[in-house]
């Protein structure tokens, strides 16, 4: 059964794409400001398990758009070295993204508090914004999807990819690297 299911949800995939990217894209542009976008130097993606992966897939389509130097951590190296010992290309204009759909990983809650403590930019994305981690970041986005057939980590995982790649998006957006009409 369980093999079923992973298939059902591989196959939803472009359905899901289709019937969210725009919410999400609102979601993004509504919190992404081109003051703040303009503001960022450095950006750090981080997470655990799925979410890491989704921070290493999206980090050169960061580097590219944005033109922004990007480092995606896992949140045990964000947390505990990079972030606690002042790494030298961090600054106070880092915008420092978490993600964690379950909003239960305590090591990216532990990496957004250390970088929202100081002075950072920090979002959560995450399907829980009412969790601890949702709570910990400045900024939410709210990366719920359907309920479907229940398989750990399919959808959840190409929804963190489709926001992290909006953001990167929007980024570039703000800052003219890439014209609006070129960015929807």
């Amino acid at each position: 059964m369980r093999q079923n299911n992973i298939i059902a949800q591989v196959e939803s995939l472009p359905e899901l794409i289709r019937s969210q990217t725009l919410e999400l894209n609102d979601r993004v542009c509504n919190l992404f400001t081109k003051e703040m976008c303009n503001s960022i130097d450095h950006i750090i993606t981080t997470g655990c398990g799925d979410s890491h992966m989704a921070a290493i897939a999206t980090e050169l389509a960061f580097e590219q758009l944005t033109k922004i130097s990007t480092e995606p951590l896992n949140a045990l190296t964000a947390s505990r070295y990079a972030l606690a010992t002042n790494h030298t290309n961090i600054t106070k204009n880092t915008l420092v993204i978490g993600t964690s759909v379950s909003g239960t990983v305590v090591r990216t809650r532990e990496a957004l508090g250390i970088a929202r403590d100081q002075g950072m930019t920090t979002v959560a994305i995450t399907a829980k914004p009412s969790s601890p981690f949702g709570q910990t970041a400045k900024h939410t986005l709210d990366c719920t999807v359907p309920n479907f057939i229940d398989f750990p980590g399919v959808r959840s995982y190409r929804t963190s990819l489709v926001v992290l790649y909006l953001i990167a998006i929007r980024i570039s957006e703000a800052k003219d690297i890439i014209p609006p009409t070129r960015a929807h």
